[in-house]
């Protein structure tokens, strides 16, 4: 009846997001009866925000983002941030040498050109057929099987095994993208 803004704090705070057993866990808000509402991310790889100008698609974003961040250390975990509007997501730049990564030997972590959204798209494709390569040789069927075995010492670097950090890719405005990149995304996108 009296809907409110619900603080982030209360709901990343709270015992059930901070003993969530959630791989990626991403805070969404809380339900009519004030219990968080939590969402697991590697459950549902693919989120598309849709929305009219001002209705918060960006805020949610943000609280998405900041819920991983609470949860998971840089070496858990890296983003991926195409932003073509240049301003909405450049706060998370001095992340850069923790949790943000993008395309080799680049400068700027966040990709707001679309040349460079292609290519850092190409490259993680790239990445997914190597971890792919990994999962086949190691025996694993995902991350989380894998990283466990790399970590209790099963796994031999010497043999081209890493620890795997989830990686998050972050697209603003993705029509935006599709329009003016073309042919040129769609495959690395479908992929």
């Amino acid at each position: 009846d009296h809907p409110c803004t619900i603080p982030m704090q209360s709901v990343a705070g709270s015992e059930d997001f901070q003993n969530t057993g959630m791989k990626l866990p991403m805070v969404l808000g809380m339900d009519v009866d004030g219990k968080p509402m939590l969402m697991e991310l590697a459950k549902a790889p693919h989120i598309l925000i849709g929305g009219a100008t001002g209705q918060g698609k960006s805020s949610l974003i943000h609280t998405l983002i900041t819920s991983l961040l609470l949860k998971k250390k840089p070496d858990e975990l890296k983003f991926v941030i195409i932003d073509s509007k240049r301003t909405e997501y450049a706060i998370y730049e001095t992340l850069c040498n923790h949790f943000l990564t993008g395309l080799p030997g680049e400068g700027k972590h966040i990709i707001t050109d679309t040349d460079k959204a292609v290519q850092v798209l190409e490259y993680l494709c790239q990445e997914m057929d190597v971890r792919y390569d990994l999962l086949k040789k190691s025996g694993c069927r995902n991350i989380k099987e894998y990283n466990e075995k790399f970590l209790s010492r099963k796994l031999n670097p010497l043999k081209g095994h890493r620890f795997l950090p989830y990686i998050v890719v972050v697209i603003d405005e993705f029509a935006d993208l599709l329009m003016t990149a073309g042919k040129e995304i769609e495959e690395p996108i479908a992929r």
